[in-house]
């Protein structure tokens, strides 16, 4: 081979690098101002609050390998404040200003938020809770009337996206009416878990009474069971709170939300004083449980039992 043809073959490499460094695509990041999605994209926001001791804490969890691999052609990202779009804010939250991660799809609607602190694992699971639950939620908007169960279906979608304010609205905007149909039962007891786990152990209540005496579905029992609970511990009657769901476990073995109502009812114990209970409880469910987030959280709440400084006292 001649001296020339070496050259040219040499110098391929050099051509392929250069070719592929002016065509590598930047990776994905959080931008500054606010992007104008075409059909079917999200927008992902972090409302950061202004000098606040957090904010950069959750900017490195923005900036997690893993949450910036999420980011693409079809979810966009912007780093903003709730000042800066109130509007957006209160869609999403249902408070005036504070830290939140939310997603909006094409039409600035919400489909998925958490408010508060966020590490990692939370701004991936909420990018892919939007992804997965973002064309139902559009269907459901888009009807022109909805049903009862189709009201359901919605305020359901939207209390698992973090949007409990909205699902709220769904619930009870004016002229809707709740009859004896199971899906009209099932949007009572939804909205009593809305407001016992927002805090208002009245409103829950009201709509759990009304629930309760109009299921005949022993999955609806259970859920109101449950929130019978909720609606305890917020008034401190944690003895009460276990012994509600270990009848509701014993009446309802099968029911969905077996492994929160043990690890619930393991708290209510521990928030009794009763903590050799109390870890029994959380053991043998983690001995049994295959759900990663209770294992997690089984794991969490026994360190902090056996830690010596609760931080209270029962």
């Amino acid at each position: 081979m001649s001296r020339p043809d070496m050259q040219k073959i040499s110098a391929i490499p050099t051509v392929v690098c250069a070719f592929l460094g002016a065509c590598a695509v930047e990776p994905r990041t959080w931008s500054d101002e606010w992007p104008i999605p075409r059909d079917e994209q999200l927008v992902v926001a972090l409302f950061l609050p202004p000098d606040r001791p957090l904010s950069p804490f959750v900017e490195d969890a923005a900036h997690d390998p893993r949450v910036l691999a999420r980011l693409s052609d079809d979810v966009l990202a912007v780093r903003t404040t709730a000042e800066a779009h109130p509007d957006a804010f209160r869609a999403a939250t249902g408070y005036p200003t504070g830290l939140a991660i939310a997603v909006f799809d094409s039409r600035s609607r919400p489909i998925a938020a958490h408010v508060g602190y966020a590490d990692g694992d939370t701004f991936v699971t909420l990018i892919e809770r939007a992804r997965q639950h973002a064309p139902e939620l559009a269907r459901l908007r888009a009807l022109p009337a909805r049903t009862n169960q189709e009201n359901f279906e919605l305020a359901r979608l939207l209390g698992l996206s973090g949007l409990p304010h909205r699902a709220r609205e769904i619930l009870t905007r004016d002229g809707t009416e709740f009859d004896d149909s199971p899906a009209a039962t099932r949007s009572l007891a939804l909205l009593a878990r809305l407001d016992a786990e927002q805090g208002d152990n009245v409103l829950a209540k009201q709509w759990l009474s009304r629930a309760e005496k109009a299921t005949r579905d022993a999955d609806v029992a259970a859920h109101c069971a449950f929130t019978a609970a909720h609606v305890a511990s917020i008034e401190r009657r944690m003895r009460d709170a276990a012994t509600t769901i270990e009848a509701a476990l014993t009446t309802h073995p099968d029911y969905e939300e077996r492994d929160s109502m043990q690890l619930f009812r393991a708290i209510c114990l521990h928030e009794a004083g009763d903590d050799p209970a109390a870890v029994q409880a959380l053991q043998d469910l983690l001995r049994t449980s295959s759900n990663q987030k209770v294992r997690v959280q089984i794991l969490e709440t026994i360190q902090h039992i056996q830690s010596a400084d609760h931080g209270h006292t029962h």
